[in-house]
């Protein structure tokens, strides 16, 4: 048969035989299913006039998106300096629907993924490498694609690296005072003068003597870290600085700190008010006397800080001498300090008979103890200073 050029008005086609018809469908609107139809062919002269023939149209349902799926869904792995690198993690890697190919990447050098390739289901080993790392935490990615899916899966890494656990010296250097937060922040200068490289470790407490957790940043490398006693090894002269990450919308937090070390390890903190920018800068105490001595100015607005660190790892009872500055007494009293405690105060607002006065104060060592003092002065206008303490 062969098809007109034009329909006719009831939209069948004419022709005539031998021809050919062809046959097409629409199924956009169809669900999936089987449609069953036919194409009449009539004729006024053939016998078997009307042909019915009969077209069958099967719509299949669209093929299911494929995902990429992973168990665990992410990684975390610990390390201690000085310690075994931590075994490898394995990630099972599947899918939802169809198996796939795919690919795992690491966004790190640190983390490496074994093999790199394979189809789903399989099974990849994470392994990392931190040798070379800084004590902290670190991030990173594994991700795995693949052509035939339609996601690309993401699994978090982290990695601890927790500071050597080091045999080290009694304290040979105490900070009175650190302050972080609340605009405050404390940085902290360690200088290893000797010819080797030596083992620093310095301790955080808070006014009662517990481990004062605090977020640390290294400061030539960037890596932060959170820890109330943080071991580093400084090589011959060497400088270690180390800075708290105090919020200023945040409180503040006060204590002390004590430094240990295997070698000549010394250094300093700088306390800073970001507010106003004001900086003031503390040596680190390396002396363990009998008693300190702190001159103070409270006349015209001045105003005497003090803060005072207990060092030994026993509670005390420490002797407080007031003279004014002919040396007159202007009376004594005993500040009580837990192990490792700290206080930190405005003398005038602990000792009355100081108001408007200039003079001295001074901090007996109890027998077999050890203390540190430091004292700062205030002016009208809030610039800050720190004030020596002397040795007696």
């Amino acid at each position: 048969m062969v098809i007109g050029t034009s329909p006719n008005p009831d939209g069948s086609w004419t022709g005539s035989t031998p021809g050919t018809v062809g046959v097409f469908v629409n199924p956009s609107a169809l669900q999936a299913g089987t449609y069953n139809g036919s194409v009449i062919i009539a004729s006024n002269t053939a016998s078997n006039s009307p042909l019915q023939v009969p077209v069958t149209l099967t719509v299949q349902a669209a093929a299911a998106a494929v995902f990429l799926l992973a168990s665990p869904a992410q990684l975390s792995f610990n390390f201690q300096q000085g310690g075994t690198t931590p075994s490898p993690e394995n990630v099972l890697i599947s899918s939802s629907g169809l198996a796939v190919a795919f690919t795992a990447t690491a966004t790190e050098g640190w983390v490496s993924v074994t093999p790199s390739y394979g189809g789903t289901p399989s099974t990849v080993s994470a392994s990392v490498n931190p040798s070379g790392l800084a004590p902290g935490n670190y991030g990173a990615t594994i991700s795995v694609t693949s052509p035939g899916a339609s996601n690309t899966l993401q699994i978090p890494v982290t990695l601890t690296v927790n500071a050597k656990t080091v045999t080290v010296n009694t304290a040979n250097a105490a900070m009175a005072q650190l302050a972080s937060g609340g605009g405050w922040q404390t940085t902290f200068t360690l200088v290893n003068m000797g010819t080797s490289s030596a083992q620093a470790q310095l301790s955080f407490f808070d006014n009662s003597g517990n481990a004062l957790s605090l977020p640390l940043t290294f400061v030539q490398t960037g890596v932060t870290t959170t820890t109330s006693t943080l071991s580093q090894t400084i090589a011959a002269d060497a400088t270690l600085v180390i800075l708290t990450q105090g919020n200023n919308a945040g409180p503040s937090v006060v204590g002390s700190a004590q430094l240990s070390s295997t070698g000549n390890v010394g250094g300093f903190a700088i306390f800073r008010y970001n507010p106003t920018e004001q900086e003031a800068v503390v040596p680190l105490e390396t002396r363990n006397a009998s008693a300190y001595v702190l001159a103070f100015d409270n006349t015209n607005g001045l105003v005497t800080g003090l803060a005072l660190a207990n060092v030994a790892n026993q509670a005390v009872g420490v002797p407080v001498v007031l003279r004014d500055d002919t040396g007159v007494s202007l009376g004594t009293a005993t500040v009580n300090l837990e192990a490792h405690g700290h206080t930190s105060f405005v003398l005038t607002s602990s000792y009355a008979s100081v108001a408007g006065k200039r003079g001295t104060v001074e901090f007996d060592a109890p027998a077999g103890g050890q203390i540190s003092v430091l004292g700062l002065r205030a002016t009208p206008t809030g610039a800050v200073t720190t004030i020596p303490v002397f040795a007696k």
